[in-house]
């Protein structure tokens, strides 16, 4: 995933975790990682895998294209 990519995802994420009223240990647990994961994510240091993007839209009922358009 490329800067900028990862700059949208973040937000994004920040946003719709916001919306749902969910924060970062919440989402781990709900998907099955660390909250160590959830916060790279978030710092834009590392990208989650498609299959932890998809466990992402399912525990906080969005699409991908909610996670990934500018």
């Amino acid at each position: 995933m490329e800067r900028d990519l990862r700059k949208i995802f973040s937000r994004n994420l920040l946003m719709i975790m916001d919306e749902r009223e969910k924060n970062q240990t919440q989402l781990a647990e709900g998907i099955g990682t660390s909250c160590s994961h959830v916060s790279k994510w978030i710092k834009m240091k590392s990208e989650p895998t498609l299959s932890y993007i998809y466990k992402i839209t399912k525990f906080l009922n969005c699409t991908f294209e909610d996670l990934m358009q500018d």
